[in-house]
């Protein structure tokens, strides 16, 4: 098995690429990751070497901040949407999007549920709207008229 440090390097090196929620779970829960260990794997990818000793507690302290909302949308997507897809639009809402994905993982909900679907304003501005285009691309990502 990869050490935890081995796995962190292979999920930052691909930098440009969103890791997967559950496989940052998945390496979290080993609980050896702090703020040096990410330094430390940030120092060795040349494209991350300027950002790797930032100071991370303002996104700790924002964080500490928004989580307690982000548990109560959980709750009520979970109470009113239960078995239902919930979408998350573009990038922006990729921090909700692995919150989601893995307190379903965590309390053992369906994480399937939760899709995050491609955007960006030229995407969203596109004044032709084609139903059927649309429709299909839903049902790509898993959402149906039944979820």
């Amino acid at each position: 098995m990869l050490s935890e440090a081995t796995r962190l390097v292979s999920v930052l090196k691909e930098w440009r690429k969103e890791p997967e929620p559950l496989e940052l779970l998945a390496l979290l829960q080993g609980g050896t990751i702090d703020d040096e260990m990410i330094s430390q794997v940030g120092e060795s990818i040349l494209e991350l070497k300027d950002y790797a000793h930032s100071d991370l507690s303002q996104i700790k302290e924002w964080l500490r901040e928004v989580i307690p909302y982000f548990y109560k949308m959980y709750d009520e997507a979970q109470s009113k949407h239960k078995g239902k897809v919930v979408l998350f639009a573009g990038r922006d809402a990729r921090i909700l999007f692995t919150f989601f994905k893995v307190q379903a993982q965590l309390r053992g909900d369906d994480h399937g549920l939760f899709v995050q679907i491609p955007g960006s304003r030229d995407f969203y501005a596109d004044k032709v709207r084609d139903i059927e285009l649309e429709k299909k691309l839903l049902e790509s990502f898993g959402v149906t008229k039944e979820r």
